[in-house]
């Protein structure tokens, strides 16, 4: 057998031809290929062979008969130059030694057979620096070093390889029947072209931009690139951009899929970058560095039917991006320096939904507008938390749904180990546990909506801070829906901050503080069967100062307490007896500013008690005007119409005299 390097010795060995001859010669050769490969399909001639180290010189003249080329030996090969013999139905050809073997580029079919003389593969080698374009059926394909092959409206029934610094380009209906293989070369398939089998690179580039691949993608080194920016959807419908298996990458540039279906896995390890957009990947995404390294960047990137349909794994990168994807299992993120998932729905109805999110061992995180469906939580044997993040910092939990689920051990928000988290305008209907905090430090909850609506026999807690200092909990509404049902609607335990500006109501305990001292609580409203009760020494009220209070009132003091029996003597808005508030002996220190509701007249603007002419005078001075005028002042505009006029006055005029 000559090989293919005795070939390209010989070749050099010749000298170089001048432009014009060479560009003779390799049309003569592709020419001489075409018809080879048409010639097989039309009639028969048998190759008698001398010895396996002979060659076969062939011109382009008489190859309309030949059908099948087969050889009474083990091995043998043809080599279509530009001089040679005819070769007719019937002629029995004998090898020669090429004497013109450095006349031009050379096409090489190494013919291999069974024992019983049967074909078994036809692989066919380009030595041309030009590119070779295919239009017809053949076996097996090697595209040799720096050569440049094209597969257009053929088909190439077996494997291919691509050597070292060679192209293969597959389009226009071309099609690779078996497998194809990479040695630091670079294939292409463009839009009509598909691969039945697999794929598999090696330091080398792969890039489609249409196409099916019936197997896997498997890449180690160089760059993967799958772009059909124009198409979206799932492999089993009818699909332009599809990798039926799996997509397997590593210690890779770059991996960059967009507008692709992925019937199987992604799994990315050790890759420099991976980038998913706009496509649809059937199963899982995984990608982890080597431990120490964390070099990546991971991006998960929407348009419009994307969707994930396992879980999402990533590991010991640098950023993890995920954005307005559905991800049917769950994001599981360990040692990611920077995690940054933002749906960026506005409203429930456009947000994408993950099963669970859990982070461990990042630098900065941000999870905002996803529903979370616990979906994983209808199992007691299942992970127990909806969002859980550890031993991780400046950690970003905002604008997320978490649906009710019925599951006595379930979690909704889980921090631990974190410093300066954010866990704000969530709104949290299912799980046991709310939100639980634990063993961190500098955290802000604030917005959230914790909504109960189990009907549960176990302790059901909305919030719970354990060991977490400081702290703030502000502005959070924690209703009970349920009655008759154990819940907690604040626990706070061997921790200490600041808590203010909540709605706690219709719980069976309001807040509940164990173990803790030096904690700040104020301004809060509290309707629950015991709103209160603590062990240590904390402080119910802050300074009086001027300010509208949680019930409307103009002082900013202590806590609203709905079953509070002292009264306002002076009419501030803050009680005067039964002082300190200690809540039916329930907490300590008690509060000292017990806040009462304040009685009020629409048209007392500047809420002296009385409706008189200063009120009449404060709509005057403003009448006529918008809100862009200068003169405007809103609280004239009673019936809020934006135009202060006579609709106002009359207002005015109807509480006339009236006193609270």
């Amino acid at each position: 057998m000559v090989t293919v390097r005795q070939l390209k010795e010989k070749k050099r060995e010749g000298g170089k031809l001048e432009r014009k001859n060479r560009n003779r010669y390799l049309t003569t050769a592709v020419f001489v290929t075409i018809l080879i490969f048409n010639a097989m399909l039309q009639s028969n001639v048998i190759l008698s062979v001398e010895s396996t180290s002979k060659l076969l010189e062939v011109s382009d003249t008489a190859m309309g008969c030949i059908r099948n080329i087969r050889s009474e030996v083990s091995n043998g090969s043809i080599i279509v130059t530009e001089a040679g013999s005819s070769v007719r139905l019937g002629d029995v050809i004998n090898f020669t030694e090429p004497t013109d073997a450095d006349m031009g580029d050379l096409v090489v079919f190494d013919v291999t057979e069974n024992g019983a003389g049967q074909l078994l593969a036809i692989n066919l080698i380009i030595l041309t620096k030009s590119e070779v374009i295919i239009h017809t059926e053949i076996w097996n394909l090697t595209v040799g070093s720096g050569d440049v092959v094209t597969v257009r409206n053929a088909l190439v029934a077996r494997d291919v390889l691509v050597e070292s610094d060679a192209i293969l380009f597959v389009t226009d209906n071309g099609r690779i029947g078996g497998n194809v293989e990479a040695r630091k070369g670079i294939v292409v398939l463009d839009d009509g072209g598909g691969m039945d089998q697999s794929i598999r690179i090696e330091d080398g580039a792969l890039i489609v931009t249409g196409g099916t691949i019936g197997g896997d993608v498997e890449a180690r080194k160089g760059t993967v690139v799958l772009d059909d920016a124009w198409w979206w959807g799932k492999c089993d419908a009818p699909a332009r951009a599809c990798i039926v298996g799996n997509v397997n990458t590593s210690d890779t540039e770059r991996v960059f899929i967009n507008g692709f279906s992925v019937g199987g896995d992604v799994i990315s390890e050790n890759d420099t970058s991976l980038t998913i957009k706009n496509s649809w990947i059937n199963g899982s995404v995984e990608a982890r560095m080597t431990p120490g390294v964390r070099l990546g960047r991971v991006e998960i990137l929407p348009r419009f039917e994307q969707r994930i349909g396992g879980n999402v794994t990533v590991s010991h990168v640098e950023n993890l991006t995920i954005t307005n994807y559905t991800i049917d299992g769950g994001v599981f993120v360990e040692r990611v320096r920077i995690v940054v998932m933002d749906d960026g729905g506005g409203s429930p109805q456009d947000m994408h939904s993950i099963s669970i999110v859990k982070i461990s061992w990042a630098e900065s995180v941000l999870i905002n507008e996803y529903t979370i469906r616990q979906s994983h939580l209808t199992s007691v044997y299942a992970e127990l938390h909806a969002i859980k993040v550890e031993n991780s910092s400046n950690v970003e939990i905002t604008c997320n749904l978490l649906p009710a689920m019925q599951n006595m051990r379930a979690r909704g928000i889980d921090i631990e180990d974190t410093q300066n988290f954010t866990i704000a305008n969530n709104t949290l209907n299912g799980a046991v546990a709310k939100v639980l905090v634990s063993n961190s430090t500098n955290g802000v909850i604030e917005g959230n909506l914790f909504e109960n609506d189990l009907n549960l026999t176990t302790e059901i807690v909305s919030l719970q801070l354990k060991s977490v200092s400081p702290y703030t909990v502000k502005g959070n509404t924690i209703r009970n829906k349920v009655s008759n049902t154990n819940t907690t609607g604040i626990k706070i335990m061997n921790s200490s901050g600041t808590i203010r500006d909540n709605f706690v109501e219709g719980n069976l305990m309001g807040i509940k503080l164990t173990d803790s001292h030096d904690n700040l609580i104020y301004n809060n409203f509290f309707n629950n069967t015991v709103n209160a009760w603590d062990d240590g020494n904390n402080y119910w009220n802050t300074t009086k100062t001027l300010g509208t209070n949680i019930v409307g009132g103009p002082y900013i003091g202590g806590n609203f307490w709905h079953d509070y029996v002292g009264f306002d003597m002076d009419e501030d808005g803050i009680g005067d007896v039964e002082l300190p508030w200690v809540s039916y002996g329930n907490i300590m220190n008690g509060d000292w500013l017990p806040l009462v509701l304040v009685q009020f007249l629409e048209a007392d603007l500047n809420q002296d008690g009385i409706v008189d002419i200063r009120d009449i005078t404060i709509v005057a001075m403003a009448f006529g005007c918008e809100p862009e005028d200068e003169n405007w002042n809103i609280i004239a505009d009673l019936n809020e119409d934006e135009v202060i006029d006579i609709r106002d006055i009359t207002i005015v005029a109807l509480e006339f005299g009236k006193t609270v």
